[in-house]
């Protein structure tokens, strides 16, 4: 019994690599962004892509591994934290409205691809939308060594 155990724990494949794209909308006038600023952008932070070009944030629902990745490798905040700064933000006026939420990484994209200045953060092999991109992150881009938004 205690050898058919071992020779099962044996057989399991290596943990999966998770990889995250960070989707915008055509019309925002990037191709790059640092690790930093994708950080400030989740933290509602930085709210404007440039004078006069609000950000529209959309994020993973609750539950998801997109919220999950993002919670602890780009906001690097528990779910409460981050539900208290985004109530926060949007009562002093920091931002003009709240982030909107994303059941899956398919309905992120048709909001993105319908709201100019848009940004939402995706699984890797999500197919885009013809109007999107995606963005380089600290100059790489998903599935390059060193790709900040993989695990």
């Amino acid at each position: 019994m205690a050898s058919g155990l071992l020779a099962s724990a044996t057989t399991l494949a290596p943990a999966e690599v998770a990889a995250y794209r960070l989707v915008v909308a055509e019309d925002v006038a990037l191709a790059d962004l640092p690790l930093d600023e994708v950080r400030r952008v989740f933290l509602l932070k930085r709210t404007f892509w440039k004078p006069g070009r609000p950000i529209r944030l959309v994020l993973p629902a609750t539950g998801l591994p997109a919220r999950t990745f993002m919670l602890e490798h780009v906001c690097q905040k528990t779910e409460g934290e981050l539900r208290r700064l985004v109530m926060e933000s949007v009562y002093r006026g920091d931002t003009d409205q709240a982030p909107r939420v994303a059941a899956s990484d398919d309905e992120a994209l048709k909001m993105l691809s319908s709201s100019p200045g848009s940004v939402a953060l995706v699984s890797a092999g999500t197919a885009l939308l013809p109007n999107l991109k995606a963005l380089r992150i600290d100059g790489k881009n998903a599935g390059d060594p060193g790709y900040p938004l993989a695990r």
